[in-house]
This record gives C-alpha cells, structure tokens and sequence, in this order.
C-alpha cells in the first residue's frame, strides 16, 4: 500500500499529462490549532505545528479543514511516513465502519492486517503497535462516530489519527443541536488545516519549473496571486496543482510568458462543470454543455440587470421565462443544485450568486463571444465597474485594437492635467530631497541563521498580505469609484493581455499609461506634507525631511509595482524600447526601464546600465535597485543570468553607496563593505531558493 499511495496518480484524471505522484505534489501543509476563521491579529505570528511532532506524537489527532484542503493527501503520506517506524499503520474511509457491531474497527484492522501479519495482528493490537487512520470522519453522527470512541477506550496503548471536513452546513447543523466540537473530539489532539499561501504556491510552481515543465516562473507567480487573491478563490493544493496542471499541459495559455486568464479560466471551468471526472462519487444529472451555456445565459442576465445576485423567487423566473423563450423545459431546482456542485454557483439566505467574480465576468465573455456582441461591449458597460470584462475579452479576441483605442479614450477623459506642470512638480519633489541619506550597507558578513531569519521575514510579510486580502469585503460593482487609477490600469492591463495591435497604437497607448502613471505618483505625493504635520504634532522628535524622504521613496517604489504588474507584458517589448528612445523625462525612463528589466528582453542589460549612468536621481535609482535586489532572490534563473544581475545590482550600489569614512582606508572601505553585501545577497539568495525546495517531500 505504501508504494501504491507513493506512486499512484494522485486525484488528477484531468488529462494524463498532468497526473503526477505524492512525491509530486505534497507540500508541507499549513497546520494551526485554531480555525481558519477565528483567526486575528493575536494568533496571526503563531507557528505552524510541525507533521513530524504529530508523526512523533503519542496523543490521538484530529486534522480539520474545507473541502479539498489536502486532508486525504496529507493522510496517505502520514501512512508512508509510518511504514520507517516501529508501529503498523492502517488507513480507512470513514464509510466502512458506519455499521452497529460490536468492536468493529478491530474487525476491520484485523481484516486487513491477517494476510501479512496473520494471527500477530491481534497481539499488536491489544499491545498498541498500531497507528490507525480513518479518513472523511463525520464527528457529528455520533452513532457510528462512537466505534471510533470504542476502539480507543478498549486499546487506548494503539494512535488514532482522523479527517473531517468542516463546512458552513456542518457548523450550523452543530449549532442548531448544541453539538460541541471540542466535547467530540476530547479524546484528540485538534488541529486545523488553514488554506494555502503564496510561500506554498511558491513551492508547488518551483517544483514544476525545476523539473523542466513550465518557465517564467515569476510571471506565472504574479499572475496566480492577482487571480487567486483578488477573486477569493479556494487556496487548496487541488486548485493550486489544477492551476500549474492547466498551465503545463497548454503551453497556449503561457503565450510570450503572460497567462492568458481567459484560457486559463476556460480550462478550470470545464474540470468545475464536471467535463472531466476529477470527484468520485458525484452524481450528475445534467451534461457539461447545459450547464457551461446556462452559466453563459444567467452571467448575461446578472450583469445586464447589474445585479452580483438574485434571490430564489426571482432565478425561477427568469428561468421559467427562459423556457417559455427558447421551447425548452429546464427545470430550476435540479439545474441550481447542478450548478452548486460545481461550486460556480453558491445559494445562501435564498441568494443565488457566482461565487467568484472572475467566473461571472468569464462566463459572461463567453456569453457575448458566441452571440456575436464583442462590438457592442464597450457601449453596454461602465469601464469603472466592469473592466475585469474588458481585460477578459481583449485576452480571448485575436484583434482587440478596438479595445485598446477606447480604453485609451476613457483614460484620456479621466486625465484632464497637462503634462508639463506635473513633471516640473515631480522633478521639483526629487531635487528638494536630493541631498537627504545615503544608501547604507552593513559591513559584516551575515551567518546563516541571520539570513535565514532575514528569508522568513518575507514569509512573515506575505501572511500579512494573505490575511489582508481575507479580509477583504467582496464589493460590489456600483461602488466602485475608480477615475483616474482605473483607467491607467485598464488600459496597462488591456495592452498586456491584447496579442495583436498596430505598432503605432500600441506605442501611443503605453505612452498614454506612462504619463498617467506620473499623475498618480504627484497625486500620491499632494498629501505628504499635510501627512507629515499630522505626525509631527503626535510626536515632536520626527525628522519631517527624512520621514519625506522614506515616504517618497515608498510612493515610487508603489507606482513602479503597479507599472511591472500591469504592463509588463512580452507583446509590449519592442513598443517599450523605441518608446524609451523618445521620451525625454525621468520619472518615465525610470518605469520603462522597470518594465524591460521585468520582461529581460533583448539588451536589458546594456539599456539598464545607460539608465544607471545617466541617472543622478537618487531615489529613482534606490527603487530600482530594490526592485532588482528582490528579483534576485526570489526569482529562479540560469547561472549566466543572475551574473547579469549581480553586475547591475553592483553598478547601482558602486554609484549610491559612499562610506562616511575618509582618507586612504575610502577606497579599500569602500570596495570591502559593497563585496561583504554582495556575498550576503548571493548567500540570502540560496537559503532562499533552498526553502522553495522543501515541504517535507517523499523520498
């Protein structure tokens, strides 16, 4: 059983390329010992409990999480874990003991073990050499859950290890009965599965690209997070492995290193609507093709009528009439409960809604792709509520210059300030802090605990992030309000995602996203001093020119992320390079150059070491060396590449860094201190990379 669990195609039947054994996919699971949804600032920090105490353990454990969190997985490799120890595992489904006999599971266990182990079997029961684990636990059915509650009041010496999934359903059913989970469960050790994060999405995508199957793995990253993150989808290792699946088998998706969401959605959905028999034991009444076009049909109601939901009265309704329009006899209930279990479709308090945004604005594409409506889209909708549409629908047509000169439009109309003044504000807010700090390097060589705890800080600030988007409300269309700062990044995203457009629009409209780019950044910059005053009367002993000075440093480095987020698009190199050749101001410079750093197109290098050269703007050369320092670590790349970066990461330190020391030790401090940083960041680096590599995978 071990090498069948080891190397078995592990829950993956969406096309035979993608199947892939536990040594593939597990990754170390996040595993707390409080729920995902009673999370908060107090407990956020706490540390994870560690598979190998649990494995070690003596105390019987319970692993509670949603729905294809992993708890199945995480079981079989507990099983396989076991087989390098003194005692016997035995796994089991839930179902099989959901029977009234008298000492049932050591029947069961008996059953099992006699062909290998004979009459010996009973003998490590009752001297407790056995580990039993017992998958799918419902812990609320309290007459078949007490054979487990039996088994180990009778041979207490023997572990028990359970799964069971927790669903708002469950919760309420426990509530409405006064069942108390932690009364239950008083005989285990309760632990949570929390969903995953971008550390585990990290791991899962390197694991791919090291094999050789997927490149550009940064871009597949960023991509991944957007659309995991901002949609709220499940962060489960099976939507995690779906995803980076989807994208190894068509290569198409990946076109020039972006993901094309539309086809990636497309993919997704069809494994959701039931096209591929990914879920045993689910029952289907209604085919793929009903139910993909009537998600097209209701998608197109929902966001024509502006609505995100309808209650019950009104879906039976519209699908009465649908009926009565089209000659056909869909019926209601079965086709809701059809769409449920595709979890596409969510029905609480009486309110029938997607439960992704990004599904309602796909399936609505779709809708207006097959009736021929594309030319009609962008009358019908407001591009401040509905742009996600307008990004989906340029990434699915081959053509979108239509788009992209609308889009333009609707920003021209959002920008009503002229250029020239805003440059002259910026340049005015660089030079008043152009003697302020110099760039400051340490100059002892870090040990690797001291980077390592340097690596987790990072892990520390992206479960911020994480619980941040949680937290998050889902908003709602109409309130929606977003001017000037979404038309830029409409119009970035539409011209990355858009394969083919005219050199000269293409040219223009980056041009247009650059120069709205420097009006965020003066708008972003209008507060500072109101901001700075505000703190200043809070506390006396704040230096106001070096808190601007960090402040403005920040603001840039915010404008330059959303630049390389969404703009930075492979389609978009050639117009970047003869625009940097035409615009003569430096803050826009500076974010092209950002881009072609991001996209590392032909002569990145030679056209990055001419900005650092000719650039005296301190600050816009501290951003960039920032931004050049975290790809570096973070990034994975051949041997020749990370020489490059290094030899630019070392030509921006050589221009900004200046020791305070003077005389002749100047040029030897110098040369010592900007080495020591380089073999720190290098070593940062490797611990770095190293850590994507673990998760407790099989041997």
């Amino acid at each position: 059983m071990t090498s069948q669990f080891n190397e078995e195609l592990i829950e993956n039947k969406y096309d035979s390329t993608l199947q892939k054994t536990m040594k593939d996919i597990f990754i170390q699971p996040k595993i707390f010992n409080y729920a995902e949804g009673e999370k908060d600032e107090s407990v956020i920090n706490d540390i994870r409990v560690e598979l190998k105490s649990i494995i070690d353990g003596q105390s019987n454990y319970a692993f509670i999480g949603r729905e294809n969190i992993g708890k199945t997985t995480l079981l079989r490799y507990i099983f396989c874990e076991y087989q390098s120890t003194n005692s016997i595992p035995f796994i089991i489904d839930y179902h099989e003991i959901k029977k009234t006999s008298t000492d049932l599971i050591y029947k069961v266990i008996r059953g099992q073990g006699m062909a290998q182990l004979g009459e010996d079997i009973s003998e490590l029961i009752i001297e407790g050499k056995i580990v039993l684990l017992i998958d799918n636990v419902d812990i609320y059915e309290e007459k078949y859950f007490r054979n487990i509650i039996n088994f180990i009041e009778k041979y207490p010496n023997n572990k028990v290890i359970i799964t069971s999934t927790e669903t708002e359903e469950s919760k309420i059913y426990a509530f409405e009965r006064g069942l108390e989970k932690e009364k239950i469960l008083e005989e285990f050790q309760v632990n949570y599965l929390h969903c995953f994060g971008m550390e585990e999405l990290k791991i899962m995508v390197n694991r791919w690209v090291t094999a050789g199957k997927l490149k550009n793995e940064f871009n597949i990253l960023k991509s991944m997070k957007k659309l995991l993150f901002n949609n709220k989808l499940p962060r489960t290792p099976l939507v995690y492995s779906l995803f980076i699946g989807i994208l190894e088998s068509d290569m198409n998706i990946l076109d020039m290193g972006t993901i094309n969401m539309y086809l990636l959605l497309d993919k997704f959905s069809d494994v959701y609507l039931g096209k591929y028999s990914i879920w045993d034991n689910r029952t289907e009444y209604m085919n793929y093709n009903t139910k993909d076009y009537m998600l097209q049909v209701l998608a197109n109601y929902f966001i024509s009528h502006n609505k995100k939901s309808v209650d019950t009265k009104e879906y039976i309704e519209f699908i009465e009439q649908f009926n009565e329009d089209r000659d056909v006899e869909y019926d209601a209930l079965r086709l809701l409960d059809e769409l449920k279990k595709s979890k596409l479709i969510s029905y609480k308090k009486s309110q029938i809604e997607f439960t992704f945004d990004c599904f309602l604005y796909y399936f609505y594409v779709k809708y207006i792709g097959r009736n021929g409506e594309g030319d009609k889209l962008l009358e019908k909708i407001p591009y401040q509520a509905y742009n996600e549409i307008i990004t989906l629908y340029a990434s699915q047509v081959m053509d979108a210059e239509d788009v992209v000169i609308e889009c333009m439009a609707y920003l021209m109309d959002e920008v009503d300030i002229s250029l020239e003044p805003v440059l002259s504000d910026i340049n005015q807010i660089y030079a008043s802090l152009k003697v302020i700090g110099n760039l400051t390097l340490e100059d002892k060589k870090k040990d690797n605990k001291e980077i390592e705890s340097e690596v987790n800080s990072i892990k520390k600030t992206e479960r911020m992030i994480e619980n941040t988007y949680d937290e998050l409300p889902r908003q709602n269309m109409s309130d929606r309000k977003n001017g000037l700062f979404g038309a830029t990044l409409l119009l970035s995203e539409v011209l990355k995602e858009s394969e083919m457009i005219k050199k000269g629009c293409k040219r223009e409209a980056i041009q247009y996203c650059i120069e709205a780019y420097c009006i965020i950044f003066k708008k972003l910059c209008e507060r500072l001093d109101e901001y700075i005053a505000e703190k200043k009367e809070k506390d006396s002993s704040v230096d106001e020119k070096t808190m601007k000075y960090e402040l403005v440093i920040m603001l840039t480095f915010i404008v330059q992320g959303m630049a390389i987020e969404y703009l930075a698009g492979h389609n978009l190199n050639v117009a970047i390079d003869r625009l940097y050749e035409e615009i003569n101001y430096e803050f826009g410079k500076f974010i092209l150059i950002s881009l072609k750093l991001e996209l590392e197109g032909r002569g990145f290098k030679e056209l990055t070491e001419e900005f650092i050269n000719q650039c005296d703007n301190q600050i816009l050369l501290q951003c960039l060396l920032i931004n050049l320092q975290g790809t570096f670590v973070e990034k994975s790349m051949t041997p020749q590449a990370e020489i490059i970066r290094l030899g630019l990461i070392k030509k921006l330190i050589e221009k900004l860094y200046s020791p305070t020391s003077v005389g002749r030790d100047h040029v030897y401090t110098k040369v010592h201190t900007i080495d020591t940083h380089m073999q720190n960041l290098t070593n940062r680096r490797k611990i770095y990379q190293k850590t994507l590599k673990a998760g407790n995978t099989l041997k």
